[in-house]
């Protein structure tokens, strides 16, 4: 959709029908004319068979907005608008009129998840988002069992895989990592770490894996201990957590600790 209109194309049957298009070729169409096409402002709405390999392939809807042109400017927007839809081969309807005039339900349904997340949950998409990623990052690794190595069948109905010989079926796992912020006991300073390769000027709170069989606190304080080489006098959760897909499916959860400024800060050279 484009300034909350959805582009429509006339069908072979008489009616109307959304238009669809590649993602590399709608990204480029849309590039032409200043316009983004990326995660921030896309969400995951199905799933489709993809006749060239019998494989499925993400349908994703896109929202983004145009800027008004300055009132001296000979170009106006509604003209943009009609260039626009003449690039992408349809044209581009009301919103509301496009709700009542698709005839397939699917297509509706679609539609209305679309204006749903753009329009009533901006929160809802960041989540949808991260969990595409996550499941797709999966998915490309997840191919055989690893009981006996037989292909893989996604189930599409759940974010779940099954053999197709032993029948067992896997779900896609994530890592947990804590974060934490570390400072003095007053809260006046906080301590913050530059690994190597980090980009000039870019600090991070201490972060890391943990272990099987350890606690989230217990490796909020083993990370401390291994990359700044201090003591942790405190450790308490946020309560807060975030997923994360990358580099892989991670659950960052977020922790607070007190240490001694005065300690001596070690350096950690992985």
């Amino acid at each position: 959709m484009i300034d909350k209109k959805p582009l429509i194309v006339d069908a072979e049957d008489g009616g109307m029908t959304l238009m669809v298009n590649s993602h590399a070729e709608l990204k480029r169409k849309l590039g032409d004319y200043g316009l983004v096409f990326e995660p921030a402002n896309s969400c995951l709405l199905d799933v489709v068979p993809n006749a060239a390999n019998k494989d499925f392939v993400p349908l994703l809807g896109t929202s983004v907005r145009t800027v008004e042109p300055p009132e001296d400017s000979p170009v106006k927007r509604e003209d943009v608008m009609k260039m626009l839809a003449t690039t992408l081969g349809g044209r581009f309807m009301d919103l509301r009129m496009a709700m009542l005039t698709l005839a397939e339900e699917r297509q509706r349904n679609l539609l209305a998840t679309v204006r749903l997340i753009f329009f009533s949950l901006r929160v809802l998409c960041k989540e949808r988002i991260l969990q595409f990623q996550s499941l797709m990052r999966w998915a490309d690794i997840y191919r055989r069992c690893p009981k006996c190595g037989t292909a893989l069948k996604m189930r599409l109905s759940k974010s779940a895989a099954e053999c197709t010989y032993c029948v067992r079926v896997y779900y896609p796992t994530f890592s947990p990592v804590a974060i934490t912020l570390i400072t003095d006991p007053t809260d006046e300073f906080a301590l913050l770490v530059r690994h190597k390769g980090s980009v000039n000027g870019v600090y991070t709170c201490v972060a890391g894996f943990a272990h099987s069989g350890e606690t989230i606190a217990d490796c909020a304080k083993r990370e401390i201990a291994e990359e700044i080489g201090v003591e942790a006098k405190s450790i308490r959760s946020l309560g807060l957590s975030q997923p994360w897909p990358m580099p892989d499916s991670s659950l960052m959860c977020a922790h607070h600790a007190v240490c001694n400024m005065g300690d001596e800060v070690g350096n950690c050279h992985s």
